[in-house]
């Protein structure tokens, strides 16, 4: 009688995970390349193997010119020379920063970078203590 052998390879089906910003994430008993979405922030994580990292999404807006650089690391009214539709500003510190447009602040996260199209506006003000580089969107 003849034996066969029969090899099999098993996948393991990464596994996604819902938290609050503020939870523990844990490690044991994770699979690599599973996802952590913290549902009040929305942010995700990919786990590593040893640890969640932050998954980087690269944003663009397709169309837009980036006008008038600036950067720093404490709080700054700048006013552009031209009327600017959009606003990008990655955040380089190690804690929050915002900023106002209007009537209305954001935050963006340590290593975060923001980019969206608003409505037109020439001021914005960045609160913070930590390094960062913006620009306006036309």
């Amino acid at each position: 009688m003849e034996e066969v052998i029969i090899l099999f390879k098993r996948v393991v089906q990464s596994r996604k995970y819902d938290c609050l910003a503020a939870d523990v994430k844990e490690v044991v008993d994770i699979e690599a390349g599973s996802i952590c979405t913290e549902t009040d922030t929305g942010k995700e994580f990919i786990f590593s193997g040893t640890a969640w990292v932050p998954k980087i999404v690269q944003t663009s807006i397709t169309g837009s010119l980036a006008k008038e650089p600036f950067s720093g690391s404490t709080t700054v009214t700048h006013t552009f020379t031209q009327l600017m539709n959009g606003f990008s500003i990655s955040n380089d510190g190690i804690s929050n920063l915002t900023f106002t447009i209007g009537s209305d602040t954001y935050t963006v996260k340590e290593g975060e970078t923001w980019e969206y199209h608003l409505s037109p506006f020439t001021e914005v003000t960045v609160t913070t203590t930590e390094p960062y580089r913006a620009w306006g969107l036309m």
